[in-house]
Order: structure tokens, then C-alpha cells, then sequence
């Protein structure tokens, strides 16, 4: 902790929301709007956290959608002198999914049918298995049937104790499964069965929950409105069925990926 962190510390105390925000050592959902200090609290709370309430061997957990979001949660805890350890995770929900859940645990469980070396779904061969669906879908358009369409509701049709539901039509539905066994048939993963397949072992697996648990007792979500439903599955069997203590923030007028399956309706069920 620096001269910064104290400085900005000071700032929050002159506004009672951030700061009773930043005092809670409860399981804390935070919603304010843009530009109203939401992670400057975050980040004071995640040194505090770090410094005073985490103890070796564990380790912090820290989680944004994006990269430019998770840069912007690094530089700030670098502004304030923190320096994060090998036990530390702060970084984007796709790759606390491969990194401390798939590529460790996936291969003790024979039903998920993980391949390794786990290997990324290029580019071409995605493209190539989209057109073979929308082949045997007759559909010569590909304007009537995005990707992008296939593989949202892939994200929002994953099942667990969310009791948030999306509605979709019966193509779409359709095409998502086609498009999913033909990824099963390949030796690779996309980014969208990381964080399905992640969240389905969380739900479904004591041992990997429970690891988890002792090496990150927090885990702090920033922009909770944009990391869509396996994020939310995860969130809510690690804190509410594992015993891991949640920090999130988020703003339910300012999702941006709603393309990609984030939708504020989470965030508002994680408050309840």
C-alpha cells in the first residue's frame, strides 16, 4: 500500500455508499453507474483484501469480461504498490476457466471428453463448421443465421441454478446443437465450451469446488453485467454451495455484450 491508496482511500470516505462499499466483509453486490468510482472501490478493496484478510498458500481472485477491463483492474493495483503473487489470478473469466478449472480437473472427469493438449478452435476451421451448419440447415443465407446468433444462445442455454431464462427460436436452438456436435467431433475447444464446460464442472463436481475454495476464499467480479450465464452458474455454486466470499460490481444500464450472452437480468438475480 502506497501513498496513492490512501490518498484515494481519504476520497472514498467522503461518500458513505463507497465507503460502507469498501468496509463490507460480506458477500457484496455493488451497483452504481458509470463513472461513480465502482473500480476504484473494487481495487481498494481487493489490496485490502489481499494484505489483511488473504493468507498464503491462498491467493486473490480477481475477474473481468474483457482484456482492456482486466488491464485497467492490473494497472490500478499496480498504482497502488500491490505486486500480484503466483497465487493470484486476475484476469479474464475465459482464462480463470481454462487456467484453474478445465486444463487441471477436466482430465480426471472422462464424461466431459476434453481432448489435451487443449487447442483453440481456429479461425478457419470455426468458419468452416458454420457453413457445413448452416448447409444442413438449407440455409444459403448466412445473414438469416449468424454466428454470433449460434453462439449466444450456446451461452444462454447452459443449465444450473440461474432461474433466469432467455427465450429463442426454434432455428437457432436447432442450429446451436448441430454446430455443437461438429465442434465434439474436432479436437478443439471454443471459447464459448471454456466457460460452459468450466461452469458444468463447478456445478457438478465437490472435489473441483472445493479446491477452488481453499485457494481462493474471495472472488472479486468487476463489470458483473457483461460476463453472461456460466460466469453467473459459477458464481452463484462457488459462493452460495462452496463457502467462497463474493465481491461484485457491476451497472445494469451499461451491459455491452448482450451479443455474446451478458445481460444485466444476472447481476439483478445475484441481489437477490
Amino acid at each position: 500500500m502506497n501513498s496513492l491508496f490512501f490518498q484515494d482511500l481519504e476520497l472514498i470516505k467522503k461518500d458513505d455508499k463507497q465507503y460502507e462499499a469498501y468496509q463490507s466483509m460480506d458477500n457484496s453486490v455493488i451497483i452504481a453507474g458509470p463513472g461513480s468510482g465502482k473500480t476504484r472501490v473494487l481495487t481498494l478493496t481487493a489490496v485490502t483484501l489481499a494484505k489483511s484478510h488473504i493468507h498464503k498458500p491462498c491467493g486473490l481472485a480477481c475477474i473481468s469480461y474483457s482484456r482492456e477491463s482486466v488491464r485497467e483492474l492490473k494497472k490500478r493495483l499496480r498504482s497502488y504498490g500491490y505486486t500480484a503473487s503466483n497465487k493470484d489470478f486476475i484476469g479474464t473469466v475465459h482464462s480463470f476457466s481454462l487456467l484453474h478449472v478445465i486444463q487441471p480437473f477436466a482430465h480426471l472427469y472422462p464424461e466431459y471428453n476434453v481432448i489435451y493438449p487443449i487447442k483453440i478452435l481456429p479461425n478457419d476451421i470455426e468458419n468452416k463448421l458454420y457453413n457445413s451448419t448452416l448447409k444442413d440447415l438449407s440455409i444459403e443465407d448466412s445473414y438469416k443465421l449468424s454466428l454470433a446468433d449460434i453462439n449466444k444462445h450456446r451461452s444462454l442455454s447452459l443449465q444450473g441454478r440461474s432461474l433466469v431464462n432467455m427465450d429463442s427460436s426454434e432455428l437457432i436452438t436447432k442450429a446451436a446443437k448441430i454446430y455443437e456436435a461438429k465442434i465434439s467431433e474436432t479436437e478443439y475447444i471454443d471459447f464459448t465450451n471454456i466457460i460452459n464446460l468450466s461452469a458444468k464442472i463447478i456445478n457438478e463436481q465437490e472435489y473441483v469446488r472445493e479446491t477452488l475454495r481453499s485457494q481462493f476464499p474471495w472472488l472479486l467480479v468487476d463489470e458483473y453485467q457483461d460476463l453472461g450465464k456460466a460466469l453467473h452458474e459459477m458464481v452463484l455454486e462457488l459462493v452460495f454451495y462452496a463457502g467462497i466470499k463474493l465481491y461484485a460490481v457491476g451497472d445494469t444500464n451499461q451491459s455491452i455484450y448482450g451479443f455474446n450472452g451478458g445481460y444485466p437480468d444476472f447481476l439483478l438475480e445475484l441481489t437477490k
